[in-house]
């Protein structure tokens, strides 16, 4: 695949391709950051940030962010990209080894984004472009790693996407009127690979109860590893229990948690 030069991605050749050398959190001198921009189906480009580890990776991490699934990479550009999780903690995953890409919605979904279609063929052709940029680039096994809404795009690509594994955070698993999509109405069943889920024990999102993770993980009969991590700790800074800046994101141990996925992915990756 190759830099999309079309209107599709306004300007994102010149803005966004520069390398970014960050201040990271705790005085961490963050890993030099870029966008790019690839084409994923006719007249459609998909963004994404790009975190490239010191030395060669030992897997690659495609995130997916909460929400709409929108960082708006078309209006801005690292470092400045919201609160989710995923996207302040896409260092910490860079650090541990991980080449790592931060996702953006396609080209055609800006408006709404990926409400109503996570589950869609189009999704699964964007993301399947990423991890065919991302297998040249790295040369590692590629895994998929979502929070909150987006353990909804995790568990239907994993279903149906060749990849080594998948972690979900904050797991959406009941409905909401306005976004009735959740993880149980992916095809558990049909997932062959590793899997993780995570939730903070005091998350009162409504939609990402803790008790519902044996359920998802009774469902995922053929992958060869399940497990559930309860994480407990962090402080909250809004009233919202849904937004990211609670324990619904993880506020407060994000270290702790990105470390220990990381230390399970790596016990799973093939030397």
């Amino acid at each position: 695949m190759t830099p999309n030069p079309s209107p599709a991605i306004p300007r994102l050749a010149a803005a966004l391709a520069a390398v970014l050398a960050l201040a990271g959190p705790h005085g961490a001198r963050a890993a030099p950051e870029r966008v790019v921009a690839i084409d994923t189906r006719p007249g459609v480009a998909i963004a994404f940030v790009v975190v490239e580890p010191e030395a060669k990776p030992v897997a690659s991490a495609i995130l997916f962010p909460g929400g709409p699934g929108k960082i708006k990479l078309w209006k801005r550009s690292p470092p400045n990209l919201g609160n989710n999780f995923l996207v302040r903690s896409r260092q910490l995953f860079a650090r541990h080894g991980f080449l790592t890409a931060l996702v953006d919605v396609a080209s055609d979904q800006r408006e709404d984004g990926l409400i109503g279609i996570r589950h869609t063929k189009e999704h699964r052709q964007d993301i399947a472009a990423v991890i065919a940029w991302l297998r040249e680039r790295g040369k590692a096994p590629v895994w998929l790693i979502g929070t909150s809404r987006g353990t909804v795009s995790v568990a239907h690509l994993a279903a149906a996407t060749r990849i080594e594994g998948a972690v979900l955070t904050a797991v959406v698993t009941e409905s909401s009127r306005r976004r009735p999509a959740n993880v149980m109405e992916a095809r558990l069943q049909d997932i062959g690979v590793p899997v993780l889920l995570v939730n903070h024990r005091d998350d009162d999102c409504f939609v990402t109860p803790s008790y519902n993770l044996k359920k998802v993980r009774d469902r995922l009969v053929k992958s060869p590893k399940t497990d559930i991590m309860i994480f407990s700790g962090g402080r909250s800074k809004v009233s919202n229990p849904c937004q990211a800046m609670t324990h619904h994101g993880f506020l407060g141990i994000e270290d702790e948690v990105v470390g220990r996925i990381a230390e399970w992915i790596k016990a799973r990756v093939k030397p």
